[in-house]
């Protein structure tokens, strides 16, 4: 019918101008967050673009049959059928291929964050045990200095008693012989 081939004839339309752009967009985006993003993998770009260039492939079988159908012509019903089962097939097997191969990126990103965590808590805790002796070090420089004025104290008190002792028995004796004639 005329209303079915001016359907087909937008959907040609918007495939031709707006998914075909878009489904390359999103290879470029994605085969640019493999680098920019997740870092780079070996498989990526060649799994990746097999996938596309197989589903480009069927999608440009499907929108040659809508074609048909825009111009009037209708195709086989069987051979459409087959035709868009493959181009289905073909699409989740993209779709699967790009998730599998950001998965193996992800993966590979998050070993690396956890090798990061990991070695910054050993770091932390290297520099925590440092300060602890640093600090113990201190203390006990501290302690021997404590111990050292303390001794001193005590022999200056053992000196000064010493020395009134000395005072006292000089004064006693000098008061006896003054006081002896």
């Amino acid at each position: 019918s005329l209303d079915d081939q001016i359907k087909a004839n937008v959907l040609v339309s918007t495939m031709n101008s707006e998914d075909i752009d878009r489904i390359n967009k999103d290879l470029r985006t994605l085969l640019n967050e493999d680098k920019n993003f997740y870092g780079e993998s070996d498989n990526l770009e060649t799994n990746l673009l097999s996938a596309h260039q197989k589903f480009i492939s069927t999608y440009f079988q499907i929108k040659n049959l809508i074609g048909s159908i825009a111009r009037g012509k209708l195709p086989n019903a069987t051979e459409f059928s087959k035709i868009a089962e493959n181009s289905f097939e073909e699409s989740y097997d993209y779709w699967e291929v790009a998730v599998n191969e950001l998965n193996k990126l992800l993966k590979k990103r998050i070993t690396h964050h956890r090798y990061l965590k990991y070695m910054s808590t050993v770091i932390s805790y290297f520099i925590l045990t440092v300060s602890i002796i640093i600090a113990l070090l201190v203390i006990q420089s501290l302690v021997r200095r404590f111990d050292n004025i303390v001794n001193d104290l005590f022999q200056q008190a053992k000196t000064a008693k010493a020395a009134n002792k000395s005072k006292s028995v000089f004064l006693a004796n000098m008061s006896n012989e003054i006081r002896t004639p």
